[in-house]
């Protein structure tokens, strides 16, 4: 081979070489660029132990009527619902509960329109306090209609 087909073997060579270069240096930043979603935060989540349920409107005369279930495996839990407005104890009343059950608590004829605060405590195989607020008021009215069929079409 004579020494000018080697220098234009070595030229066109280089030429390869050149645009090898370039194509990559294109697509190497295509490459990094592509999305990566977020890793997404670890959040510690607590099982729930409880659930307490209840109106928010109160009426004179009936029963406040607060469901409670116990959703963590433990023991009998001692129950206690008050219902109080400012200092004032107005009403309570308790129940020793396995899995779920009503804990009902007269609301006197007596009870002011207003704010009350709910608290409902359990002990025992779990202990817990929670409370809410919940308001009576005097022009609401209940209906309850029993009807002698489970669905009606």
């Amino acid at each position: 081979m004579s020494s000018r087909c080697r220098l234009m073997s070595d030229k066109s060579f280089m030429w390869k070489m050149k645009w090898i270069f370039i194509a990559l240096m294109g697509f190497l930043p295509l490459s990094l660029a592509q999305d990566v979603p977020p890793k997404e935060p670890e959040i510690e989540v607590t099982p729930a132990t409880y659930m307490v349920t209840s109106p928010k409107v109160l009426r004179r005369g009936t029963d406040l009527e607060i469901g409670v279930t116990i959703l963590a495996e433990s023991g009998p839990v001692q129950v206690t619902a008050t219902l109080t407005k400012g200092k004032v104890t107005y009403t309570s009343g308790s129940a020793t509960i396995e899995n779920s059950a009503v804990v009902s608590i007269p609301v006197p004829t007596s009870a002011d329109e207003g704010a009350y605060t709910l608290t409902v405590t359990g002990s025992g195989g779990l202990t817990f306090t929670d409370s809410a607020t919940l308001t009576l008021d005097p022009h609401s009215v209940s209906v309850f209609i029993q009807t002698d069929k489970a669905i009606y079409k």
